[in-house]
């Protein structure tokens, strides 16, 4: 029986922390997919609550309609704000993820930020470039962005599927190693 250095206090074959440590990082990191996948759901969520948004700066010119509207939008930028430890915690693990399974594997991790950096350009644009009756291009992009943000809720929803599309990805990292230790 030999000592593992690399796993403290445990007697294991030469690689069996190593295949451990893979393990328990798979497991963190496809929970932690599942739960921004949620967190991003739910802040494209439509419904609102109470003074969500209030925490945007009113212009001048604004109507109570322009109020309210322009904060609709904003507050999908603040529910996503608002979970921003946990996508700084989520990136953190990127790192690690990045180092026991190889600069393939993190393209889920890419495309996650990507998804999320989309809806809150798309949040600045319609609150900067916002226009009381849009027309022509202005009006398409503000479909587009909506669209983006949730609003409204299209079916197949681009997000959406992008999301899964990552969920998809991870799993097929993941599973494997979990299924593993599981069988």
């Amino acid at each position: 029986m030999s000592f593992d250095r690399s796993c403290p206090g445990h007697s294991a074959g030469e690689g069996a922390c190593y295949h451990g440590r893979r393990t328990e990082l798979a497991e963190e990191v496809l929970a932690d997919f599942y739960q921004a996948r949620d967190i991003m759901q739910a802040a494209r969520s439509p419904g609102g609550f109470g003074d969500e948004g209030n925490t945007r700066n009113r212009e001048p010119w604004e109507t109570e309609d322009d109020t309210r509207l322009l904060n609709s939008y904003f507050r999908t930028f603040e529910r996503l704000n608002n979970k921003s430890e946990f996508f700084s915690q989520l990136n953190a693990r990127r790192y690690r993820f990045l180092a026991l399974f190889g600069e393939e594997a993190i393209k889920p991790y890419d495309e996650s930020f990507r998804i999320r950096a989309d809806v809150i350009v798309a949040v600045r644009m319609l609150v900067t470039q916002h226009q009381p009756n849009p027309r022509g291009e202005a009006l398409e992009n503000r479909r587009m962005w909506e669209t983006t943000i949730g609003w409204p809720h299209t079916q197949p929803d681009p997000i959406e599927l992008r999301l899964n599309q990552v969920i998809e990805g991870i799993e097929n990292i993941c599973r494997p190693l979990i299924r593993e230790i599981a069988e």
